[in-house]
């Protein structure tokens, strides 16, 4: 994972300069290394990483090493932030972070348990606590209860009364079964998608009730798995249908087609929510045509990048057995 300079770093030492403002840069690292310490103790490794990032440029434009402290608190930054990336499935991007680490806090190393993490990209997680052992609730004493009063005695009939009651009682009214749709029938589908999914997917759907389809989808252009429940509004041919469901990256580099710059991008950024809005037209009984747009969020708060309700296009056929 390549992490950003703030956008003004560069205006802040190029000012700093030309002010003469040199004797201070010692405080403004002080001030960075405080605000960075601030941000770990409130658990927002991503801004401790961006404040470390603009002590560091400052460094090189005075032509001096960073102090101690301040390594210290930004190896401790760079370390937090590659455990987050590593629990998301994103290791490549986590070995960077801690790479970086260590290159800032060389005393990392003489920890196994550290260069193990390197190593292997996964980052050492917690057994869950042990919940105490509950006792199991002791028998409770059987209720008393006063006996029923006893039932009087119906009158008798009076002479030439129907005395069956089934007689008496009105006949249940008939329901109507609701009427099938078009989609009525429909079980297992197999199709193509077009969009934020990998690009090009091969989806994998199951509709229940004609209102209900559970799909999985694994991307062919980008290594990508989605999957989602969407829930068709009527029994007509042309429904609404709202979605939910998550998307997951595996990779950043097309396996086929041309250069899509703005969708790895995308993927870089790791999981996402999606909702999903659009119509879905029954052509016949077998086939069905999905068209909508889904509004991306990306799951990883601490990305500098990360996007919110991000519209992308989706297209998808199916073909029903």
């Amino acid at each position: 994972m390549t992490v950003r300079p703030h956008p003004h770093a560069l205006a802040l030492a190029m000012a700093a300069l030309v002010l003469g403002a040199a004797p201070r840069a010692h405080a403004d690292e002080a001030q960075q290394r405080a605000l960075a310490q601030q941000a770990l103790e409130a658990g927002r490794h991503g801004s401790a990483v961006v404040q470390c990032e603009l002590a560091e440029h400052e460094a090189q434009q005075a032509q001096r090493p960073l102090e101690l402290d301040t390594r210290k608190v930004c190896a401790q930054a760079y370390l937090g932030l590659g455990d987050k990336l590593s629990t998301i499935g994103s290791a490549a991007e986590a070995r960077e972070c801690w790479q970086k680490a260590a290159q800032l806090d060389p005393t990392l190393l003489d920890d196994a348990a550290f260069v193990q993490r390197m190593q292997t990209g996964v980052s050492p997680t917690p057994p869950p606590p042990r919940l105490p052992d509950t006792p199991p609730p002791a028998d409770k004493p059987p209720e008393h209860r006063p006996p029923d009063p006893p039932t009087p005695p119906e009158p008798p009939a009076a002479p030439g009364a129907m005395t069956d009651p089934s007689l008496h009682r009105a006949a249940d009214p008939v329901v109507p079964p609701p009427d099938p749709g078009p989609r009525a029938g429909r079980k297992l589908g197999v199709g193509l998608g077009l969009g934020f999914d990998g690009v090009t997917a091969l989806t994998l759907g199951w509709l229940r009730d004609e209102h209900v389809s559970f799909e999985v989808s694994v991307g062919l252009v980008f290594r990508t798995l989605d999957t989602r429940v969407r829930f068709l509004g009527f029994r007509r041919a042309i429904t609404p249908v709202l979605g939910v469901g998550m998307m997951t990256p595996f990779g950043r580099d097309e396996r086929l087609g041309p250069e899509l710059g703005s969708f790895r991008a995308l993927y870089e950024l790791g999981q996402h929510l999606h909702v999903d809005l659009g119509l879905s037209w029954a052509a016949s009984n077998h086939f069905d045509v999905f068209a909508g747009v889904a509004f991306l969020t990306s799951v990883n708060q601490d990305h500098p990048d990360r996007v919110i309700m991000f519209p992308q296009a989706a297209v998808q056929a199916l073909y029903y057995f």
